[in-house]
């Protein structure tokens, strides 16, 4: 079992010294405080970029480099407290591998952290004799009288607290803590039991909570390692996406946290680490929209999880590496360290002893050019004459990579995260649950300080407390819409459409209105949605929750309805143009519109109705259109399948209602996109599995 306290929260706290690399020539003459990028038959090669990289070449003086026929020997190597802080990072360790550490930090004369590490070693592992024999029985009763969160009682008593399923189960297992002598307070204990219920792994597309009505919709993608311990303080990585404007409509970003998180899982698993990657609400990252977005994101992870606030580290690839550009000077006091990626910007503004810096650039990158982060990498260097510390600035930089994001330089971000501590003021608690409850929290979470039965989630509200949530949005405002879809009264119904048909309601807001309201399920619902799919102004995102709810309800009634949402779909299609061009991003969006409106016909039927609707809003929109149109982003590597897999998605759902429809009178429809799509395979066989099935 994983026993856990908290690491190291009174002594590292000073910068971190620098790198201790050292080439020892022939004739014994030493060349020490260096980093070697290089060291091979024929060169070592001192970096003055601070990058271990052997590929990065840019900007090396000649003097740099030097002949191996020259040197004796290299030796790499960190300096003791900064390779601590890197093996220590780690979640999880043996009570072994914390003897192993005791013992390098008394090589090294660390003695508070080697007195940590004893004491770990026998928290995990109360047998282990070389342990007790370095402690001392004396002195490891000394300490454990002034340290009680190191007894194994008291551990055994947290974890007994953590699995309490309701408050009274709680009181009765934090009386039983109490008489063991911890101290650890309430609100940290029930933030923890919190913690521990929430699932592990990655979860894609989470509704943000606290906040959610200053960044309307806003999501994120979380990896949640295993080995994660709802006591033990631990690192997050905020990852930011790449991408852009996604179209015509300003909402649209292409690019999203779950694409970011791919770059970032396997890494956040090995180290133990939660990774958080949000959607931006606006592109690009530093559109004033996400301002809030990331200051909410920060405050969920540390009520949810326990965050060491000392490991709080930013990364960003190509537009994200633009937004850590923007992101780490505005938060410096925030971040221990920062790292923007293929991206531009600069260190204007951002103050090296408060926020540690590693750039890495593609020297050939055909999408955003190398300048401006040789540029920053160049000013950075030149604060490094003020006696910086070198470990506090990293710029690598490789050749034939284009924009790519090589799985070298991830893991040697994180390698370098992880010797990186926030510096600065000693009462910063080292666990994010030691924190008063904040409006913020309690308003999304509850007050930790004073759970309720089976937890905030589990609270008894009414229909008016549920409404005022889901006017709020996000998560919250998604559990109380799930909630109020359960009641299926027409009390809840109009409650619902009030949200709906309200003009201050965000889009957030209105489209888990919709939603609720098909969960409902009554014959009022269809009247409300119908209402609401009328008004023209009406964002996309709540007309296709629209049509959704009005396939699960389904009845003769919801056919008109779902004409018109058609039809609104049919119209934000041909607005999405610039010219006789869309965005790849807008046209999935739009297609993906389309999809939900022939899923929804296949269940409530009427074909007299949806057969010349499909026709006119899709066929001859997307398919077989007068004048044909050009995707943005089908010569781009990056997008080519994008749009092919679009109009796949939408032919597979077109095909399966007409089968279900039976009509001949779906033929033609087939037929004409046979004829404009010839060399499409994919597509053609779609189209062929329908022509076969139908009669005629």
């Amino acid at each position: 079992m994983r026993l856990a306290v908290l690491l190291f929260a009174s002594f590292l706290c000073a910068a971190v010294p620098a790198l201790a690399d050292t080439i020892v020539l022939k004739g014994g003459k030493k060349i020490g405080d260096v980093v070697v990028s290089r060291n091979d038959g024929e060169w070592t090669v001192i970096n003055p970029w601070n990058s271990r990289h052997p590929g990065m070449t840019w900007g090396i003086p000649e003097k740099s480099r030097v002949p191996a026929d020259k040197v004796e020997e290299v030796i790499i190597a960190d300096p003791p407290e900064v390779e601590l802080l890197a093996r220590s990072a780690r979640a999880a360790l043996s009570a072994e591998e914390h003897f192993e550490l005791a013992l390098f930090c008394l090589e090294h004369e660390l003695a508070a952290a080697a007195e940590t590490h004893l004491a770990w070693t026998l928290l995990l592992d109360p047998n282990h004799a070389r342990a007790k024999e370095r402690f001392g029985e004396e002195r490891w009763t000394a300490f454990l009288r002034q340290n009680p969160l190191f007894d194994a009682e008291a551990r055994a008593a947290e974890r007994d607290y953590l699995a309490a399923v309701d408050a009274a189960e709680a009181d009765a297992r934090l009386a039983a803590l109490r008489e063991t002598g911890s101290r650890r307070n309430g609100a940290y204990l029930e933030r923890a039991r919190r913690s521990a219920r929430i699932a592990k792994g990655r979860r894609d597309k989470v509704p943000l909570t606290v906040d959610s009505d200053k960044a309307p919709g806003a999501t994120y993608a979380i990896q949640v390692p295993q080995k994660y311990d709802p006591l033990e303080p631990t690192a997050l990585v905020i990852g930011l996406h790449g991408g852009g404007v996604g179209g015509v409509d300003e909402t649209l970003v292409t690019g999203s946290g779950e694409e970011a998180l791919n770059f970032y899982q396997d890494l956040g698993e090995a180290w133990g680490w939660i990774v958080a990657c949000p959607t931006a609400v606006r592109a690009p990252w530093s559109n004033g929209a996400n301002e809030p977005l990331l200051a909410a994101l920060l405050e969920e992870m540390q009520s949810l999880y326990n965050i060491d606030p000392r490991r709080l580290y930013l990364v960003g690839h190509s537009m994200g590496g633009f937004g850590a550009w923007h992101f780490a000077p505005r938060m410096e006091d925030v971040w221990a360290a920062c790292a923007p990626c293929s991206g531009g910007g600069g260190p204007a503004g951002l103050d090296l002893e408060k926020t540690a810096v590693y750039i890495y650039h593609g020297a050939d990158d055909p999408i955003c050019d190398v300048g401006r982060d040789r540029g920053a990498a160049q000013a950075l260097r030149g604060d490094l004459k003020k006696k910086m510390p070198r470990s506090r600035f990293v710029y690598t930089e490789l050749n034939g990579v284009g924009h790519g994001f090589p799985d070298e330089v991830r893991r040697d971000i994180f390698d370098w995260f992880a010797g990186i501590r926030k510096e600065g003021d000693r009462r910063l608690p080292a666990s994010s649950f030691e924190r008063k409850p904040g409006k913020a929290e309690i308003k999304a979470f509850g007050d930790p300080s004073r759970p309720t039965p089976g937890g905030a989630e589990g609270q008894d509200a009414g229909i008016e407390e549920l409404i005022s949530a889901v006017r709020q949005g996000g998560g919250g405002g998604l559990a109380a819409a799930q909630k109020i879809g359960a009641i299926k009264t027409k009390e809840a119904a109009r409650a619902l459409a009030s949200v709906l048909g309200s003009k201050k309601a965000t889009t957030d807001a209105q489209v888990l209105a919709a939603a609720a309201l098909g969960d409902i399920g009554l014959p009022e619902c269809v009247q409300h949605l119908a209402a609401a799919v009328k008004k023209d102004d009406l964002d996309f995102r709540v007309v296709d929750a629209a049509a959704e709810a009005l396939g699960r309800i389904g009845g003769a009634e919801a056919a008109e309805p779902l004409s018109r949402a058609g039809r609104r779909m049919g119209d934000l299609f041909a607005r999405s143009f610039f010219g006789d061009t869309i965005t790849h991003t807008e046209y999935e969006v739009r297609l993906q519109s389309f999809g939900i409106l022939v899923q929804a016909f296949r269940k409530v039927g009427a074909r007299e109705i949806a057969l010349p609707l499909f026709q006119k809003e899709i066929v001859e929109r997307v398919y077989d259109p007068a004048e044909m149109y050009r995707v943005l982003g089908d010569e781009d590597e990056r997008f080519q399948n994008a749009s092919p897999r679009a109009r796949l998605a939408l032919v597979e759902a077109l095909v399966d209602c007409l089968i279900a429809f039976g009509d001949p009178a779906g033929r033609p429809l087939l037929e004409r996109i046979r004829k404009r799509w010839p060399g499409d395979a994919l597509l053609m066989r779609a189209v062929e599995r329908g022509l076969q099935a139908l009669p005629g």
